[in-house]
C-alpha cells in the first residue's frame, strides 16, 4: 500500500515533485491515470503521483477529478495525501485545494506555496517570482492560465469560499495549527531555512496527514509522513539526446537560444506541420524525420522546438485561427503533434532519451510511448528531472522540465550530466 499519494495539475510539476522522493532512496511511480486502483497497486513503491491534467479544466471539473482520486485514495487506506500546486500558482489553485479540504471532511490544510530554491517565495500573503509580483512575471503573461492576483489569499477566493488564514515568516515558531479550523493556511516562506521551520513546525503538532504546496515542499514530507528509504540501484543513462520542447515560455526560448549559440542544432517546426490533423501523415515528414536523425547520429544531440520567436507564434496564432482552432484547440493540436513525433523518433531505437519541455508535450509524449507510467531516477537540477519511462520492449529514459524553470544554460547541464561533452555517446549509469 502506498504511504503517499500525489496529485498533481500537470505532467512536468507530477515528476519534479516526485523525485523529491525517488532522490531520497524512496521507490515512486507517477501515472496519469485518474482511474487508478489504488486496491491493487501497479508498482512496488511507497510514493504513488497522479498527474490530474487539470491546469486547463474549467474550476468544477478540478474540483471533481482531484475530490475522485483523494476520495478514492483515502478508501483505500492511503495515510496521506500532497496536494501539489504550481509553484507560479496558474491553474485551478482555489477549487482543488478546497477539493481536499472536503474530501477531509472541512480539516484545514497547510498550503505552502513557495519554492526559494528556485526563487519562488510569499511574504505576507504575496507571492513572488526572482523578487517580483506574480502578475509581473511571465506566469501573469502566461497566454493560457496567466496569474490575475498576486495575493495568495485572492487567487484562492477566485474559486473558493474557504476562508484563508496567513502565517507570516514571524509567526511560524509560535503557530498553532490546532487553533485553526476549516481552513487553507497559507505560509509564508523567503529562504530555505523558513521551509525548514514550516516542516518543524507542522512535524510537531503530530496530526499532519494532508497538506499541499509545490515542489519546494515536497522534499519535506518524508520526514513529516515517516517515509523511509528503500530501494538502491543503478539506472542505464544513454548518452546523446533528442530535446523537444512544445513551451513557449520565454525562460525555455532563451535556454534555446543559448544552447544554439554553444553549437546545438535546432529545427523549428513550421505552423502548417504543426497544426496538422496528423503531423506524421505529412508526405515531407519523412524528410524531417531523416533531418532530426542525420543531426542526432552525427552531433549526438537535436533540438526540435514549436516557435522560435514571438514572430513565430504570432504567425501560428493567425494560421489557426484561419482554421477554426480556438486557442485551447490550437494548444492541444501542437502537443498532440510534438507527442506523436516523439514516439515515431521512440520507435528508430530500442534505446533513446529525450528531453521534453513543458508539460503538455510531456503528456502527449508519454500517450505516444504508450506508456504505463514513468519513474523519476534523479534531479539535474532545480526542476529538471531524470526519469524511466515504463513503455513496451523499449528503453527510454525522459528529462523533463516546465517552461517556466531552469538558467540559460539548462541544455547545457543536460549534455554534462550525459556525458557528451567528454565524448561519452554510449551509456552509463547513475546510482
Amino acid at each position: 500500500m502506498y504511504k503517499l499519494v500525489i496529485l498533481a495539475d500537470d505532467f512536468t510539476g507530477a515528476l519534479d515533485t516526485g523525485v523529491q522522493f525517488s532522490k531520497q532512496g524512496i521507490s515512486t511511480f507517477v501515472t496519469a491515470d485518474k482511474e487508478y486502483d489504488f486496491s491493487k497497486p501497479s508498482m512496488d513503491a511507497q510514493v504513488l503521483v497522479v498527474d490530474l491534467e487539470s491546469r486547463h479544466l474549467n474550476a468544477d471539473k478540478a474540483y471533481e477529478n482531484a475530490a475522485s482520486v483523494a476520495r478514492k485514495a483515502l478508501k483505500a487506506g492511503v495515510g496521506n495525501i500532497y496536494k501539489k500546486t504550481d509553484s507560479g500558482l496558474r491553474g485551478n489553485i482555489g477549487s482543488e485545494l478546497t477539493s481536499i479540504v472536503d474530501v477531509n471532511g472541512g480539516k484545514s490544510i497547510p498550503f505552502i506555496p513557495a519554492f526559494p530554491k528556485v526563487k519562488r517565495t510569499t511574504e505576507k500573503g504575496i507571492h513572488y517570482i526572482d523578487g517580483v509580483p506574480v502578475t509581473r512575471s511571465v506566469f501573469g503573461k502566461d497566454p493560457f492560465n496567466p496569474v490575475k492576483n498576486d495575493n495568495v489569499a485572492d487567487i484562492i477566493r477566485e474559486q473558493s469560499s474557504i476562508e484563508t488564514h496567513i502565517v507570516t515568516i514571524d509567526d511560524i515558531d509560535d503557530f498553532d495549527i490546532e487553533e485553526i479550523q476549516g481552513r487553507i493556511i497559507i505560509f509564508d516562506a523567503v529562504t530555505d531555512e523558513d521551509m525548514e521551520r514550516i516542516a518543524r513546525k507542522l512535524d510537531e503538532s503530530g496530526t499532519l496527514s494532508i497538506a499541499a504546496g509545490c515542489a519546494g515542499f515536497a522534499e519535506y514530507l518524508p520526514r513529516l509522513f515517516g517515509i523511509d528509504a528503500d530501494q538502491q540501484g543503478k539506472t542505464d543513462v544513454f548518452g546523446g539526446f533528442i530535446a523537444i520542447s512544445g513551451s513557449i515560455n520565454p525562460i525555455t526560448m532563451k535556454q534555446i537560444d543559448y544552447a544554439c549559440q554553444h553549437g546545438f542544432k535546432t529545427i523549428t517546426l513550421k505552423p502548417e506541420d504543426k497544426l496538422a490533423q496528423n503531423m506524421m501523415e505529412l508526405p515531407h515528414i519523412k524528410d524531417l524525420t531523416g533531418e532530426i536523425e542525420g543531426i542526432y547520429q552525427k552531433e549526438g544531440r537535436v533540438i526540435i522546438e514549436a516557435s522560435s520567436s514571438r514572430e513565430t507564434m504570432e504567425i501560428t496564432d493567425r494560421m489557426a485561427k484561419q482554421m477554426g482552432l480556438d486557442q485551447e484547440e490550437t494548444r492541444e493540436r501542437i502537443a498532440l503533434n510534438m507527442g506523436r513525433l516523439v514516439g515515431f523518433l521512440a520507435n528508430r531505437s530500442i534505446e533513446r532519451t529525450f528531453v521534453i519541455f513543458g508539460g503538455d508535450t510531456l503528456r502527449a509524449a508519454i500517450n505516444a510511448l504508450g506508456c504505463n507510467g514513468i519513474m523519476p531516477i534523479w534531479e539535474i537540477d532545480n526542476g529538471l528531472v531524470f526519469s524511466k519511462a515504463i513503455a513496451g520492449t523499449g528503453r527510454i529514459n525522459i528529462i523533463s522540465k516546465s517552461g517556466g524553470f531552469g538558467n540559460a544554460d539548462t541544455l547545457v547541464k543536460i549534455e554534462d550530466f550525459l556525458g557528451l561533452k567528454s565524448g561519452k555517446k554510449d551509456k552509463n549509469t547513475i546510482d
